[in-house]
């Protein structure tokens, strides 16, 4: 996290609408907007953060976008920036140029470069991926599934059309 000083913005502390500035510092809130230059927020939810540079630590935010983000024990729903490292967290889509996990949990990572130690993820698209990447779903897997849900899907239209000739 960012020390206070010259140009700095004593942590927001309270319930609000939107903060924004050059440099945010949010502590023990809950806000539904940041916007900024650098953000760093500690121990706070947040539904949206929008800067150039993100440092979240023990937090919550639904969306992050931002050239720079950093979570390190947190939860985000989106992370999109181009360079994204995510550390003992949590995170539904995680997309950007450089993307770095560690020992996080994802849904989905997309990203040109993407490093993975640790951690579980369901789906890693990268044009290159390096480290202990173990999606939850491999090639065939995937193949498997989308037949199965194509069948699924098919049969229960059948269903439905059976059903409706039937009640006429």
């Amino acid at each position: 996290m960012a020390e206070e000083g010259v140009g700095a913005v004593p942590p927001v502390e309270m319930e609000t609408g939107e903060v924004s500035g050059e440099i945010v510092q949010v502590g023990q809130s809950s806000i539904e907007a940041v916007r900024g230059e650098q953000v760093y927020v500690k121990q706070s939810a947040v539904r949206t953060i929008r800067a150039q540079e993100v440092e979240l630590e023990e937090s919550a935010v639904l969306y992050v976008d931002a050239d720079e983000a950093e979570v390190e024990e947190g939860a985000a729903l989106l992370v999109r920036g181009e360079t994204v490292e995510v550390e003992d967290s949590t995170a539904g889509l995680i997309a950007g140029q450089e993307v770095a996990l560690q020992g996080s949990r994802a849904w989905a990572v997309v990203g040109r470069v993407v490093r993975v130690d640790g951690g579980q993820n369901v789906v890693v698209i990268g044009q290159h991926v390096d480290g202990d990447v173990q999606p939850l779903l491999d090639l065939p897997g995937a193949a498997l599934l989308g037949i199965l849900a194509g069948l699924a899907g098919g049969l229960l239209l059948l269903f439905r059309e059976w059903l409706r000739r039937r009640s006429r």
